[in-house]
């Protein structure tokens, strides 16, 4: 991507965007080309995470005249982490220039060009700063650092996020902050979403992307962990913000098969998350796996049914 500051006549080429589509191509189609409309030549890889259906070809035709558009496949479906890890392995392969990547999920809209300047800025003013992303409105509706930003999960939350019982235990499902460290802007956090971020590719190869052993959730908390070992730190640009136009998504967990693969997903991610990050004793992770399967117990017969009854 080239990119220069309204406010000096400096001239970057060393941010790739990175999209990962499954079964959506259209809004992929629309994220791509909001990215395009804010600058030119900008260089974008698209993921198709093995659709089967016709996403690679619609998106491979809409883009086929667009040099800097590059429009890949994998071979299997094995979840977010390992389809943007296909993503980042395939930037850092064979785009020389490229040494930040800006990661968004296809129903992410950014507004302006400054947004993208301002997540690279940060990063290269910043050493410590491992990953860095702004301020995000999901469904046109602001709703507080839950949805930006968060602290890694307590022991509390391990056991009780995403169980039937949580809403008793919990304020909300992730560790939100009451209050913040800001400095020149950026709120430094444990945490930050995983539909929007722009991150050094080098730093990303240094702890391995992604971990491939969540299919979905708790991947941008598991690379948290892995900056945080290495001394890097995540921020928050609060002058700057991105649309999540979460409704598709919402509208699929309707569905009570859809939703219970869903939460089965989320205790997965959460079982790997606690067996190999949180630094739990071993009765500590006894209790949160028994708690998280009695919990996937009752909603496999509760969304059973209600699939039933209401398909």
């Amino acid at each position: 991507m080239i990119l220069a500051s309204s406010n000096s006549n400096e001239v970057f080429n060393d941010v790739v965007v990175l999209i990962l589509n499954y079964r959506s191509s259209a809004l992929t189609i629309g994220c791509a080309e909001n990215v395009m409309n804010l600058g030119s030549n900008i260089s974008i890889v698209i993921v198709d995470n093995n659709s089967n259906d016709q996403s690679f070809d619609v998106i491979s035709k809409r883009f086929e005249k667009d040099e800097n558009v590059h429009v890949i496949a994998s071979n299997e479906n094995k979840g977010y982490a390992s389809g943007n890890n296909f993503g980042f392995r395939y930037i850092k392969n064979n785009i020389s220039a490229a040494k930040y990547v800006l990661l968004l999920n296809p129903d992410i809209i950014v507004p302006s060009y400054e947004t993208i300047y301002r997540m690279r800025q940060a990063l290269v003013c910043d050493n410590e700063l491992g990953l860095v992303s702004c301020q995000i409105i999901y469904n046109d509706l602001w709703r507080g650092f839950s949805d930006f930003g968060w602290q890694l999960p307590s022991f509390k939350h391990l056991v009780w996020a995403g169980t039937f019982l949580s809403r008793l235990f919990l304020r909300n499902i992730n560790n939100a902050y009451s209050a913040v460290q800001i400095t020149d802007k950026i709120a430094k956090v444990d945490v930050v979403s995983g539909c929007c971020f722009m991150s050094n590719l080098d730093i990303l190869c240094d702890v391995d992307y992604l971990d491939e052993r969540t299919f979905l959730y708790f991947e941008e908390t598991i690379l948290a962990k892995k900056l945080k070992a290495i001394g890097k730190t995540e921020g928050i640009i609060l002058d700057q913000f991105v649309y999540h136009n979460h409704q598709e998504k919402d509208k699929s967990l309707k569905n009570y098969k859809k939703k219970l693969f869903d939460r089965k997903t989320f205790h997965a991610s959460k079982k790997v998350y606690t067996k190999y990050y949180s630094g739990l004793n071993g009765f500590q992770k006894f209790l949160c796996s028994v708690v998280n399967g009695v919990d996937m117990f009752f909603k496999n017969v509760v969304y059973g049914l209600a699939a039933l009854i209401f398909h």
